[in-house]
């Protein structure tokens, strides 16, 4: 179970390049989970405070405050909440034709 504040975007046909979905606040409990699961879209996460784990490609991150993660569209991730210090983190889920590349230019991808 986890405590959260989502907030949904409506899709702005006039900007395809790159566009908000949703975005959100989680106050997670211990060993709260999501997943495996495979999304349509980009979702970026930002860990507040505590920690926890991200799987993807076989591969598992512990991950604490002031870290985070991406989840790219189509690739299936696992992520779970520590069980003595959960994590509490923001999230922003966004796509558009262009996304790929910026995130890219950034540094952000999903390959390790």
């Amino acid at each position: 179970m986890e405590e959260s504040y989502v907030r949904t975007m409506e899709r702005k046909r006039q900007n395809q390049e790159l566009y908000l979905c949703f975005c959100g606040y989680s106050l997670c409990q211990p060993g709260h989970s999501f997943g495996p699961a495979v999304r349509p879209n980009y979702i970026l996460h930002y860990i507040l405070k505590g920690k926890g784990k991200y799987q993807i490609g076989g591969r598992t991150y512990e991950l604490e405050q002031g870290q985070g993660f991406l989840i790219e569209p189509n690739v299936m991730t696992f992520y779970e909440a520590d069980e003595a210090d959960p994590w509490t983190y923001l999230w922003i889920g966004f796509d558009g034709t262009r996304a790929k590349k910026l995130l890219e230019e950034m540094g952000l991808t999903g390959h390790m």
